[in-house]
Parts: C-alpha cells; structure tokens; sequence
C-alpha cells in the first residue's frame, strides 16, 4: 500500500503561516530603492557644500510612498492605548493630529484621516515595533523589535540613553540620512542610462518646484499661499523622486533616524514643511539638513523604511502547492500491487 500524501501539505501550511506573517502589515504603500551600493554624491551636484558626501546605501530597501496619515496613526494610538492608557496625556503620543476629550477617549476628525500625521521620535520607534512584530495585540510588541525602548532614558544631567539606530535584524525602523537622500535625490540613469547621479530637487529635476494649489499649476503645498495643514497626501501624483516617493517637499518635515551634529541625544529632520516658505533652502539636496530636535517633541511627520520581503516566498509557496498535486495524481494513478 503506498503512504498517504501529507508530508508536502504541512510543508505548505508553514511556510504559508512564516510568509504571511514576514510580508505584514499590508496597508502601507511601499516603493522599492534598488542599486545597492550606488556611489554618494559629488561635489558638482552639491555646489554649496563640495565635501559633503551622502546618499550611499549597500542594500534594497522599501520606503513608504506618502507620509503615515492621521488614520494610520490612529490605528496605532488606538492599539497602543490598551496597554497604556496614561499615554492619552502624552502629546507624543496624540501629537497635533489626533484629540482627547474630556472623558478621555480618543478622537480622530474624519476630514483628517488622509492627512499627513505628527508624532514624536520615541513614539515612531514604538510604530516601527509594533509593524516589525505584526501588529501583534500584546504590550511587548510596542517596546522591542526594531528598538529598544528601554533605553529611552534622559538622565540628571540631560543626556539620553536612547538607542541610537534600529536593530541589526529590524523589519520596519525610521530611514536613516542616506537612505533618505537616496530615496529621494539618487537616480541611477541621472546622466544617461547606467549613469548615476543625484538630482537638486525632490522630483527628478534641478528645477525649484513651484508652491500652490495642483489646479492652479502647482508642484508643491510649501511656500506660501497654500492654507496650511489642509490637504491630504498624494495631491501631486505627478510630481515624484525617481523612485516614485510623493510629497517629499512640503506635507510634514520628517524623521530621521540621523543625529543631529554633536548632539548625541537629538535627531535631525529631513524635508520641507506644508506653508512653510523656507522650502526654498529646504529642498534643494544639499540643503535638506536643518534642525537638531529633541525626541519627544511630537511636531514631525513619519515616513518609515523596511526590509525587501524575503526573496522567492511566493516562489516557494507555488512549488508547494504544485508538488502537493503532483504526488496526489500519482497517489491517485498509483497501482496496489499488493493485491
């Protein structure tokens, strides 16, 4: 008699159970930088600062399209208050974005969920934790994973403890400056195909965008005349980096996960603000460094960086399921010659 088929079946069911759990959550639109190991950049293509060089990264890598949004950021306070419930006073936690109201609960405008969110540094670690792990329903997936929050410690003196990058084995973290810079200025065809290059501009092009409305001819909501923190993101679908990112000038200035000059305990935001005229100086690639920020302040946008998915799962969850039909026609072809 020939053995049941079900070896390759269990086979299947986990592999299926580790990709699944691998590829979550999968709500955020994320655009691959590929090249890995493209050169930093030159002094020609940062004229104002010749040596300064950034912008190398040895590893693809994913990045958020637009920057988190109100809603998504409502999911995660909603889920971290369960565990945390005194954190409803915290405005690192809320930031500008998100409300408390008398009795305590927590309140998102409906006009607002697609709007560009604020949160503090310390608690965009906590969402890279909670994304790296799953969106698991547990305390401890909030404060391990992608950083250790227990070392968000400030001492007598003022210094912090805080971990200062992601873990060596992160799943989702906050970008740090070069890949930042590479997301949004690196072109690997800049001076002709296979000839990389870095852009001045956030949109492929060496050309100041124009600040207004996209009805009105605009390429971006900095600068002024645009009512500030009223649009939501992806208004300027044709105005990209050359990997597709949206938004890089204006919406919110973002984390990064750099430190800022000779302060161990501040980090450095990247990016141009909604309304704020000083994109002018902002934007341009060598200019995107601007200002050293304490890491519960709650006045920055989010955009995160994560892992490319492991390559061939899909692969691999294919060749399972074929090779489970194959050995179940040859189980129902096979002969019994027993009998």
């Amino acid at each position: 008699m020939h053995k049941p088929c079900f070896v390759t079946v269990v086979l299947l069911v986990g592999l299926f159970a580790e990709s699944s759990f691998a590829q979550q959550p999968l709500e955020l639109d994320l655009v691959t930088i590929g090249s890995p190991g493209n050169r930093p950049t030159i002094a020609s293509e940062v004229p104002d600062r010749p040596d300064w060089q950034a912008g190398s990264v040895g590893y693809e890598y994913r990045m958020m399209r637009t920057e988190l949004t109100v809603a998504q950021h409502f999911e995660f306070a909603q889920a971290y208050l369960q565990f945390n419930p005194q954190a409803i006073a915290d405005s690192g936690l809320l930031g500008p974005s998100l409300a408390r109201t008398l009795d305590d609960q927590l309140v998102m405008f409906p006009e607002t969920a697609n709007m560009p969110s604020e949160m503090s540094w310390h608690m965009t670690a906590r969402l890279c934790n909670w994304y790296h792990n799953g969106k698991v329903n547990a305390a401890w997936a909030f404060e391990t994973g992608a950083y250790d929050t227990s070392t968000f410690v400030q001492l007598p003196d003022g210094s912090r403890l805080d971990q200062l990058t992601r873990s060596p084995d992160a799943r989702y973290w906050i970008p740090s400056i070069n890949e930042w810079i590479k997301a949004v200025y690196y072109d690997p065809n800049r001076y002709g195909t296979g000839l990389e290059g870095y852009w001045r501009q956030p949109n492929g092009t060496n050309e100041m965008l124009i600040s207004g409305y996209p009805l009105d001819g605009g390429q971006t909501n900095a600068g002024w005349g645009v009512d500030f923190y009223q649009m939501d993101v992806g208004q300027y679908p044709q105005v990209q980096s050359p990997w597709g990112l949206l938004d890089v000038s204006g919406g919110r200035t973002e984390w990064s996960e750099g430190l800022y000059g000779s302060y161990a305990t501040h980090r450095t935001v990247v990016g141009s603000t909604q309304g704020a005229l000083s994109y002018l100086w902002v934007d341009p690639l060598e200019g995107f460094v601007r200002f050293d920020v304490p890491p519960d302040i709650a006045r920055y946008g989010i955009r995160l960086a994560t892992v490319i998915p492991a390559p061939g799962s899909g692969f691999l969850l294919i060749a399972c399921a074929i090779t489970v039909g194959a050995r179940r026609r040859r189980c129902g072809h096979a002969k019994d010659t027993s009998r």
